[in-house]
């Protein structure tokens, strides 16, 4: 089934090449896909795809990549051929590109290296070097039980949706994000036949070298988000995650480096589309100015096309009953009082956009730590959906010297100590410098971390459309998913829907009483 979903993604897919000066890589929306869309048959369109492709062509630009279904082609050539395409009848716009990242760790925001990659790479090639890889990496160790570190479960119930044995088997949830550490116990059970990497010279599996330069993701971002929304039942051992049976299809769209372009995005939501997956989580996205940004290259007119592009690819979702979970944002931005801002992903209509929210000194108090409150860093707005536990830095922000002062948790294996902030960030399975649980007999400092940001809180609310998915045992539309969410969660904040915590937290509990 992967074989055909590749090609029909990749049908016209050529290496990109070019001394640099004279090819430069365009975006273009083609005006008719408004009319065509699904209306049409499929000879119709792709009768019309033709006849585009051909005339794009004929200037001189080649094509990268062609998306009939939501009217785009990814496209190279010399300014002149791309000045020919703009004047094409039936293209609404071109436009550059954009780095679009991970949704960085609350308290560091992480940048990334120049340049980027666009093109996929061979999946069975890749499939044999990434788990050659993890086999390398596999470790043989006892590992302390992590789960009563793992105060986010609390929050949402998941233990009571646990116990009744709501596991999200017959889910099908694709994590769109970096590379994964394949090999982890927490998301070794992955789907290897739908699993696929969009990053060209790179693998799906997480490269810790390549990740660990200054300035750059020092953790596997994408291994984190997996293991939040599926990950295993470990017996005892490790942390676990709140849908641990749920099918996880991991998709990699953003570098090692925590980027990624529009075209691997797109090509990753359209590719998870016709994998006939359920839900979508994605912990990625940024933050524009409507009216351009010289300094970061892109005029209004390209932040008018992004929006344009992302609703034809949200709305094509929506329509085939994918539930896409967005994070909403970690730069405490009001989105409807900074009109000259625009979150992508969070700020589209067909997404369900998350906050985080979480405890200030959990580690203290474990007992009876308040564990909802609005992470200091998230966005608000309208357009936030849900809230969900994405971690805390108040204790940060408030206490001076609180990076400093320690706190200690006594595990299954002993005494675990730590920075008191640190606990209030959520805990799940990673491939990172602040090590956990160390293993540097294999050259990995540890495979668990402590992580913040609307990142962490996106897994929340997909690892209950999992179980939901799973305890209706059957496909579910995206407006009904919306409303059995609703239907699973505690009114936080103002009565009814407000900017803060949107519909409310989201309660893995309450699907244990949902009735559809």
């Amino acid at each position: 089934m992967k074989l055909a979903i590749v090609a029909a993604l990749l049908a016209s897919a050529v290496a990109v090449l070019g001394d640099g000066n004279t090819q430069q890589e365009w975006v273009a929306l083609v005006s008719k896909h408004a009319s065509l869309g699904s209306k049409i048959s499929a000879g119709a369109l792709s009768e019309y795809t033709t006849t585009m492709k051909k005339a794009i062509r004929a200037t001189g630009a080649d094509i990268t990549s062609y998306h009939p279904e939501i009217g785009m082609a990814t496209i190279i050539g010399p300014a002149q051929s791309i000045t020919s395409v703009k004047k094409m009848a039936d293209v609404v716009g071109v436009f550059r590109s954009v780095k679009r990242r991970f949704i960085p760790e609350a308290d560091k925001l992480l940048g990334g290296a120049a340049g980027g990659r666009r093109l996929h790479e061979d999946h069975d090639t890749l499939v044999d070097a990434a788990r050659s890889a993890a086999a390398r990496l596999l470790p043989a160790f006892k590992e302390p039980d992590y789960r009563p570190l793992q105060w986010s479960r609390k929050a949402i119930g998941a233990d009571r949706a646990l116990n009744a044995g709501l596991k999200g088997k017959g889910a099908t949830v694709a994590v769109l994000d970096t590379g994964f550490y394949l090999d982890h116990p927490a998301i070794k059970r992955y789907d290897q036949s739908l699993s696929y990497n969009f990053i060209v010279d790179e693998q799906l599996a997480f490269n810790y070298t390549l990740a660990n330069n200054p300035g750059d993701l020092d953790f596997s971002h994408g291994t984190h988000t997996a293991s939040t929304v599926a990950g295993a039942d470990l017996g005892g051992k490790g942390t676990i995650g709140v849908a641990p049976e749920a099918n996880l299809v991991l998709v990699k769209v953003l570098s090692d480096m925590g980027f990624g372009y529009d075209p691997q995005v797109v090509g990753g939501i359209l590719y998870a589309v016709a994998a006939g997956v359920d839900i979508i989580s994605m912990s990625l996205g940024s933050l524009s100015n409507v009216t351009g940004s010289p300094e970061d290259g892109y005029t209004a007119s390209d932040v008018s096309m992004w929006i344009q592009m992302y609703n034809r690819v949200f709305s094509f979702a929506h329509d085939r009953g994918v539930t896409v979970v967005v994070a909403g944002g970690n730069d405490a931005v009001q989105m409807d009082t900074q009109t000259d801002l625009f979150a992508f992903f969070a700020e589209n209509k067909w997404t369900i956009s998350v906050a985080a929210t979480g405890p200030t000194f959990w580690a203290k108090d474990p007992k009876n730590a308040k564990l909802n409150g609005s992470s200091s860093y998230t966005n608000t707005g309208s357009a936030i959906d849900f809230s969900a536990p994405g971690g805390n830095n108040m204790a940060v922000n408030r206490t001076a010297g609180a990076t400093q002062e320690t706190c200690s948790y006594t595990l299954n294996t002993g005494v675990f100590s730590t920075s008191c902030y640190r606990f209030d960030y959520v805990l799940s399975a990673a491939l990172s410098k602040e090590a956990l649980f160390s293993m540097p007999r294999y050259g990995i400092p540890t495979r668990y971390a402590f992580v913040a940001g609307t990142s962490m809180a996106t897994p929340h609310v997909a690892g209950v459309a999992a179980l939901i998915r799973g305890k209706k045992k059957g496909r579910i539309s995206v407006d009904q998913m919306k409303e059995y969410l609703k239907q699973c969660s505690y009114d936080l904040g103002d009565k009814g829907k407000d900017p803060i915590y949107g519909h409310g937290l989201i309660s893995a509990s309450k699907v244990v009483d949902l009735k559809f």
